[in-house]
């Protein structure tokens, strides 16, 4: 990208820049996993906040840590490795460089939100500059908090419209003693659902539940061994099926990286004409989305039982055929690799006069991008 840059390596810097703004809005990023959508323009100046970059605080006993907004995800999964803890949000494109500001901001959960909750769940406190170049705190470092409005969890999704997020506090989770994943067949898509609205009415908690649109239906299970094969053989009893085979161990473990970090076998990156999108959207809606995008030149899978749509596509055309979808659903999608900013959402939009109000009342100067351009 040829747009002009900067790289704040302390936040007093990154005050002083936005203060001092002209002419421009500022889009910041971190490893550039989600920034290929956005066109040459010179509106905007790019700042690369990897230099903003640590872990400020963590504690093991009461499950928070605190992360300055450029440090690496990987980073992150590292260190909480080693007091046997994760993020159970899954946050996806570990190792393809995304960072903890980038995770927030677009507030993009992997498979296993599904048992635990995605990651508004899990902030508790941001630290970010606004558009006069004031460092604004919300929220607190602890989990139980009575505080007032929570702009923490209102920047998750965000996508950089109303401030440059400096630091976040999240709480994390012991990590479970083991997992699981069973690959069942279907004879169809209809069939596909009908299992899976089975699955949603049963007392077993399932980490992940990803759908193919031929059906085929991949779950996946926590606990102790002991556990996880009498969950196995009563899964398989109250959905009268057979499992096509089942993953455990390190190959489990490739397997859902997989689906996370590369959804539909892409790799983000500016190098090639791969288009990628996420949908939000409802397992009463995905058999009218298959009698559309079937007919379009592209690959797609559901996540998170059937509420979220991946769709990928090297066919130009197929950007206004899911926008023209979209809108007849009434679904919201937002592309991650592609001729379209984040911020752009595909769809109606239906809260985009109140998204208005609120950025013209947080960044009345108009330094940062919003959703009218």
């Amino acid at each position: 990208m040829s747009q002009s840059s900067i790289r704040p390596n302390t936040i007093p810097e990154l005050q002083g820049l936005i203060a001092n703004l002209e002419g421009q809005r500022i889009i910041p990023y971190g490893g550039k996993t989600k920034l290929g959508s956005l066109k040459e323009d010179k509106k905007y100046l790019l700042a690369d906040l990897r230099g903003l970059s640590g872990i400020v605080d963590y504690q093991p006993s009461d499950f928070t840590i605190t992360l300055a907004s450029g440090t690496p995800i990987r980073t992150v999964v590292d260190t909480l490795e080693k007091s046997n803890q994760f993020m159970p949000f899954d946050p996806p494109w570990i190792d393809q460089g995304s960072t903890v500001g980038g995770m927030v901001a677009t507030g993009i959960n992997g498979p296993s939100k599904l048992l635990w909750g995605g990651i508004r769940d899990f902030i508790l406190a941001i630290e970010y500059v606004d558009g006069s170049g004031d460092l604004i705190h919300s929220g607190a470092r602890v989990v139980k908090n009575t505080a007032g409005f929570d702009l923490s969890k209102f920047f998750v999704g965000s996508a950089g419209r109303f401030g440059v997020l400096t630091s976040v506090t999240l709480k994390v989770f012991p990590k479970p003693r083991g997992w699981k994943t069973l690959r069942l067949t279907s004879n169809s898509l209809n069939d596909g659902l009908e299992v899976m609205s089975r699955l949603a009415l049963l007392p077993i908690d399932l980490a992940a539940i990803d759908m193919d649109p031929d059906g085929k239906l991949y779950l996946r299970l926590v606990g102790s061994d002991e556990s996880l094969i009498a969950t196995t053989k009563r899964l398989l009893e109250l959905t009268e099926r057979r499992a096509t085979d089942w993953l455990d161990g390190d190959e489990e473990s490739r397997f859902w990286e997989s689906r996370r970090d590369r959804p539909l076998g892409i790799t983000i990156s500016d190098t090639d004409s791969t288009q990628l999108w996420r949908v939000t959207c409802t397992p009463s809606r995905i058999l009218e989305l298959e009698k559309h995008l079937g007919r379009t030149q592209s690959t797609r899978t559901y996540s998170h039982a059937g509420n979220s749509l991946w769709i990928a596509s090297e066919d130009p055309s197929v950007q206004a055929e899911l926008a023209r979808i979209c809108q007849l659903l009434k679904l919201d999608g937002m592309m991650i690799k592609g001729s379209t900013p984040l911020w752009k959402l595909v769809g109606p939009q239906t809260e985009r006069t109140y998204w208005e109000r609120i950025q013209n009342g947080m960044d009345p100067k108009h330094r940062f991008p919003s959703v009218t351009g």
